[in-house]
């Protein structure tokens, strides 16, 4: 997207969540894709991969401990209901935040 030599890939899941709870292995990918990506970069890879779900269902209607929007951003999950004027804006402004910390880390 933005940084020269590196290819970003964005994972981007339509899922909806009442069958899901916090310790799925859909919700925990946005980690295990960092696994991934740091695998793929020993290799000598210049990629960036990123993971997220956007959800149709209400936050109203989940059960978690996790109780606002931001909070369930942090974990990469985006409300495509709660949040409809924001949530490709905040997948966008996170994917580009995240991928520039990493490749200056990188470097």
């Amino acid at each position: 997207m933005h940084n020269p030599g590196y290819a970003d890939v964005a994972f981007v899941e339509p899922h909806g969540l009442i069958h899901e709870g916090p310790a799925s292995q859909k919700i925990l990918f946005h980690r295990t894709i960092k696994e991934i990506e740091q695998r793929v970069q020993r290799a000598g890879k210049k990629v960036v991969l990123e993971s997220f779900i956007v959800t149709p269902t209400a936050l109203r209607n989940l059960k978690w401990d996790v109780s606002t929007l931001d909070s369930f951003a942090q974990q990469h999950v985006l409300f495509m209901v709660d949040d409809a004027d924001a949530y490709m804006r905040r997948l966008f402004e996170m994917t580009l935040a995240v991928d520039a910390e990493e490749v200056s880390a990188a470097a």
